[in-house]
């Protein structure tokens, strides 16, 4: 609702964030349909595990998981907006006609995705792609193999607006690094990011000894 009302882009970046370090992170359900109810986090490792049976999150969860393709791209009148690197498809009604949109990607091992466009007719509009806040260097791109100059400042939309054709393709690298990030109520600072992705983090609270 906060990127709907506001229409800013870092608001994507806790839907990202979430998918791939909260619902995209759980264990499968068990036979008898738990899903996980607890985890333990440490510098030695972390766990995962089931503890009842048939509370709220087992329907919540698939919800969620339901939800999340209405996250990847959004619209206006004139423009569609890339969410999430997601390998997926959306067909809009652009001003000059259908179109659809193929987006191909392994991130977040991979920094790169490719986007193709599917048109009967060409069509003037705008394609927005949201810059990661974590992504220092911004993105880069290319269309039909030919780098195009766009403002791609992290936290925001990058614009690439031209009259697109039928099997026009844009390649989009983002800036995928390590780096950290505090973590709440955290003593010490810090949970080790690559990208949107958490890979290790230190849990100590204001009551534990480090």
């Amino acid at each position: 609702y906060l990127m709907r009302f506001t229409g800013a882009a870092k608001y994507g970046d806790w839907m990202e964030r979430l998918m791939y370090n909260g619902v995209g992170a759980m264990p499968p359900m068990n036979d008898y349909g738990m899903i996980m109810y607890g985890s333990c986090y440490n510098t030695w490792g972390a766990r995962k595990f089931h503890s009842t049976v048939w509370f709220c999150c087992q329907g919540s969860f698939l919800q969620t998981v339901n939800d999340y393709h209405d996250l990847i791209y959004f619209k206006d009148s004139k423009n569609i907006y890339v969410n999430l690197f997601v390998p997926s498809e959306v067909d809009w009604d652009s001003p000059d006609g259908k179109i659809t949109l193929r987006q191909e990607t392994k991130f977040p091992e991979s920094n790169r995705m490719t986007y193709t466009v599917k048109a009967a007719q060409s069509s003037r509009f705008g394609l927005k792609f949201r810059v990661p806040l974590w992504s220092k260097k911004g993105m880069t791109f290319d269309v039909n193999g030919e780098p195009v100059k766009v403002n791609a400042k992290p936290g925001e939309w990058a614009e690439i607006k031209r009259e697109w054709k039928d099997k026009d393709i844009i390649t989009a690298k983002v800036d995928l690094h390590i780096w950290a990030e505090p973590a709440p109520a955290a003593l010490s600072p810090v949970a080790a990011m690559y990208g949107p992705v958490v890979m290790v983090m230190a849990n100590a609270r204001d009551e534990e000894e480090l």
